[in-house]
C-alpha cells in the first residue's frame, strides 16, 4: 500500500489540463445547483415584490438609465477602492512590521476618589462588595452609593400593600 497523498491533496501533482476539467466542472455543477433552486427562488423573489422591480426596470424602461449609470458608478467604486487601498498601504508602510499601540497607564485609587469624588474607605467597599448602586445627579457627578444586595427583601401578605404605595 502506498503512502503517497492523494492527488486531490497536491495540487501540484495535477496538470493545468486536469485543473481545468476539474474548475469547469465544479462551475457546471454549481450552476445545475443553483437552477434546481430556481423555483424556491422565484417563490421568494415574487412573494417580496420582484413584479414591481420588472416593471420598473423592464416595462418602464429603468435599465436604460442602470446601463447609462454603469460607467459613473464603476468609477465611483474603482475611486472608493483606491483610496482605501492606498490608505491601507499608507498605514501598512508606515508601521512596517512595529506594533505602535499602547495600553493607558493603570489608574490608581487616588486618580479614582478624585475623579468620582468618593474617599477611598467608599472605593474599598465598592471594591469589596458583590453588588453596587451608584445614582447620579442631573450633572453625572455620584450622589448616592448603595454597596450589598440589590434585592428588595420579598412581598409577603403582611407588607403586600405597603409595597404598592
Amino acid at each position: 500500500m502506498s503512502r503517497r497523498p492523494l492527488i486531490i491533496q497536491n495540487a501540484q501533482l495535477q496538470t493545468s489540463r486536469q485543473r481545468y476539467a476539474y474548475a469547469v466542472l465544479t462551475l457546471v455543477f454549481w450552476v445545475i445547483w443553483l437552477y434546481l433552486w430556481t423555483p424556491l427562488i422565484t417563490l421568494v423573489a415574487w412573494l417580496f415584490g420582484a413584479e414591481r422591480f420588472y416593471d420598473a426596470m423592464i416595462v418602464q424602461g429603468g435599465i436604460e438609465l442602470v446601463k447609462s449609470l454603469i460607467g459613473i458608478f464603476s468609477l465611483l467604486i474603482l475611486g472608493m477602492g483606491t483610496v482605501f487601498g492606498g490608505w491601507a498601504v499608507y498605514n501598512r508602510w508606515l508601521v512596517r512590521g512595529r506594533d505602535k499601540r499602547r495600553g493607558s497607564p493603570p489608574v490608581t485609587d487616588i486618580e479614582l476618589c478624585e475623579h468620582f469624588q468618593i474617599t477611598a474607605e467608599q472605593l474599598q467597599i465598592l471594591r469589596s462588595s458583590r453588588h453596587a448602586v451608584v445614582a447620579h445627579n442631573d450633572d453625572g457627578n455620584i450622589s448616592k452609593l448603595r454597596a450589598g444586595t440589590l434585592l428588595p427583601p420579598p412581598i409577603t401578605p403582611n407588607n403586600k400593600a405597603e409595597a404598592r404605595d
